[in-house]
């Protein structure tokens, strides 16, 4: 199994080898997404959180599965 250690390795030799402006963009940007700050939630979006969290506590949520079949009986009637 790869430790970190060997990853970050291999990881910088195949950049150091790689000529590919394209490439080297879109790892220098999924590098820039992963260091930014986590959202900022409002009270307003940490109480509806909250409340969602309660609700499936207590039961009260459609599965993905009962929506699709709800949705397919529905629409076999018109």
């Amino acid at each position: 199994m790869d430790t970190a250690a060997q990853i970050k390795e291999d990881l910088i030799a195949k950049i150091k080898e790689s000529e590919d402006l394209d490439f080297l963009k879109a790892l220098q940007n999924l590098f820039d997404a992963s260091y930014h700050e986590p959202f900022s939630l409002t009270a307003e979006q940490q109480a509806a959180i909250e409340l969602g969290k309660s609700q499936i506590e207590s039961g009260l949520f459609t599965t993905h599965a009962q929506l699709m079949a709800n949705a397919r009986q529905w629409l076999t009637q018109k």
